[in-house]
């Protein structure tokens, strides 16, 4: 019978430990497919960087951008996380998303010259980051890692229940009360002020909203 083909390719390699000190020979895993030869290697992508789209003579300094997206946890969404686990918590390890929903109580620093740095050598061509020594990008098994998502099972492409229509009527009802407001908005601290001990399965829906627009 023929060997199992995987994604990863296990082989004894001399490898660099992260914390220093000289390489040694151990047992290695690569992701496929990988070279073996420098002459094997893929040429470099024929796709313009982002830097190269950027006038000629125009230096981007950090502080000229802002990373709105770059959101740190709001004061009470742990709070809220809690109270939500409580009763929650077996259906989020059901379908797949508790770890995820733990990691969001956590804030992630920036290096904003390190972030630059490596927009300079992305290629929005290929979605990848063209380095020295070969193209890299962001995987599934990334998003697994770091971010705990289950990068398992089919798309969700059925129709929804009744129940859940109403309950698709009822947050978007809630959504458009936000309208009446000062700032004429749903931000993530008016929303989550506004559901937080809301009291029904109409609150558990505007935490996962909350969750996954952060």
């Amino acid at each position: 019978m023929a060997e199992e083909e995987t994604i990863v390719e296990e082989r004894e390699e001399k490898m660099a430990s992260p914390l220093g000190g000289n390489p040694t020979v151990r047992i290695a895993r690569f992701l496929r497919p990988c070279a073996n030869h420098v002459d094997q290697v893929a040429a470099v992508s024929p796709f313009p960087l982002l830097a190269e789209t950027i006038s000629h003579g125009h230096k981007i300094r950090p502080s000229d951008v802002l990373f709105k997206g770059w959101k740190n946890p709001q004061k009470k969404w742990r709070e809220w996380l809690t109270q939500m686990s409580g009763k929650y918590k077996p259906i989020w390890i059901k379908t797949g998303i508790f770890h995820a929903i733990m990691n969001s109580v956590y804030e992630i620093r920036t290096t904003h010259s390190l972030v630059l740095g490596l927009l300079e050598v992305w290629c929005p061509e290929t979605n990848t980051f063209v380095l020295p020594w070969g193209e890299a990008t962001l995987t599934l098994e990334d998003m697994l890692i770091l971010g705990g998502f289950s990068v398992l099972g089919e798309p969700i492409t059925s129709p929804l229940t009744r129940e859940l229509v109403k309950i698709e009527e009822e947050i978007i009802k809630e959504h458009k009360g936000f309208n009446n407001q000062r700032a004429r908005k749903a931000n993530h601290s008016s929303w989550l002020n506004h559901f937080m001990g809301y009291g029904s399965e109409l609150e558990h829906v505007a935490f996962l909203a909350l969750w996954l627009s952060r």
